[in-house]
């Protein structure tokens, strides 16, 4: 999952992520490194993996425009949609180690597109935007001078925030909360992680900021995140970053952004699930205090060896900033509020692919998501959005190696 701070460490240790590949994994295995390991003479190792995500949804709003909005991946309605294609490489020995994840579809564009920023060029140097990374999901090298205890690793990560993870099928259901697309997807920079045993991981990163693979100030994003497991059914995460988020010329200023997240997951039984989530922050800026709140609890339960129950409930919420007339821009969700829950229902016929059956209902304190006939035409004239809540059902497949 995005938090899972023990990857680096699994990449330079093969057979520790070959164990995190089950036939019905738990959220934790997310972003596990590659199933597959194929050696390349000495302690050295090639590891393959990736997976398929594909998805056919229906939005009881019929929205003109084809959208269920503020959604992080699964955002059409009445369509079939190829959600994500990952190819999953890295290779390591016992002290170096290097990973690719190439992606294609949908899912890339959400996060990308709404969220990476574009810089201008020159006559020698082009202009930058999400086009130039949209393909690459994760690229790092690691070194560890300690081999399970010290990494140090540099590149594109995915973020250490939050308890669900990028890849559905290591989630509880189809759909990723709205705790998940309000906090950032990915960081760039450097880490260093100290795991003094196989219970504890402590990693500092210094990255270009929120979902900034080219950085939009002058200053850098700080983060500390630490991993306790102190048993195979328990982990628990907390994270806490800071730094400036805004744009040089956000009239908001230079707003010093703090985030707290904290993540448990538990599995009391074989046949039980569960993951709790919260999360908080505040930004003093040049307009007041804008600060934010949300949690997030989730529940799967095995019915029989292959059929698997879950359901999950989110909520988030957000105080803009507001001073002589002014309200700072949104830092998470569109609205002062949004709740949202899932029942999702899945067959697992195969270790390796999951169906998923999943009904959902989002609802917001303004409008937020889109009903019946749309105005506007998503381009020169934003669509408008004209209701305050969504109801939809989504039957996805997806499998994995």
């Amino acid at each position: 999952m995005r938090h899972l701070c023990l990857a680096a460490v699994a990449l330079l240790a093969p057979s520790a992520a070959l164990a995190q590949t089950t036939p019905a994994p738990s959220v934790t295995s997310a972003e596990a490194t590659p199933g597959l390991r194929v050696p390349t003479g000495g302690d050295s190792a090639l590891q393959l993996g990736g997976y398929v995500e594909t998805y056919y949804s229906f939005n009881f709003n019929q929205p003109s425009n084809g959208i269920t909005e503020f959604r992080a991946f699964d955002n059409r309605h009445n369509a079939f949609a190829l959600q994500s294609v990952a190819v999953d490489v890295g290779w390591s020995n016992p002290h170096l180690a290097a990973r690719l994840v190439l992606q294609a579809g949908t899912a890339p564009d959400t996060y990308y597109g709404a969220s990476e920023p574009g810089l201008a060029g020159s006559a020698l140097t082009p202009a930058s935007d999400a086009r130039a990374v949209r393909f690459v999901q994760q690229a790092n090298l690691a070194w560890s001078p300690l081999p399970r205890r010290l990494v140090i690793d540099a590149g594109l990560f995915l973020s250490p925030i939050g308890g669900e993870g990028m890849a559905t099928h290591a989630n509880f259901g189809w759909s990723q909360s709205v705790m998940f697309f309000g906090l950032p997807f990915y960081h760039l920079g450097a880490r260093v992680q100290w795991s003094p045993n196989a219970r504890h991981a402590l990693r500092l990163g210094v990255y270009n900021g929120w979902n900034n693979v080219l950085d939009n100030n002058d200053e850098k994003t700080l983060g500390l995140d630490y991993t306790f497991t102190p048993s195979t059914a328990l982990t628990v995460g907390f994270a806490y970053f800071t730094g400036v988020e805004r744009a040089t010329s956000a009239p908001e200023g230079r707003a010093w952004r703090h985030l707290l997240d904290a993540h448990a997951q538990w599995q009391p039984s074989p046949r039980v699930q569960l993951l709790a989530n919260v999360n908080a922050g505040l930004e003093p800026n040049a307009m007041g205090l804008s600060a934010w709140a949300a949690a997030n609890v989730a529940a799967r339960f095995k019915l029989t060896r292959w059929l698997y129950a879950a359901a999950r409930a989110t909520a988030f919420y957000e105080r803009r900033a507001s001073r002589d007339g002014q309200t700072a821009a949104a830092i998470a969700i569109p609205s002062e509020w949004i709740a949202s829950g899932t029942a999702t229902l899945e067959a697992r016929p195969h270790g390796h692919v999951s169906f998923k059956l999943e009904l959902r209902h989002d609802a917001a304190a303004t409008p937020t998501y889109f009903s019946g006939a749309v105005s506007g035409d998503g381009a020169a004239t934003p669509f408008a959005p004209n209701a305050r809540s969504q109801t939809t059902l989504t039957l996805g497949a997806t499998a994995w190696f």
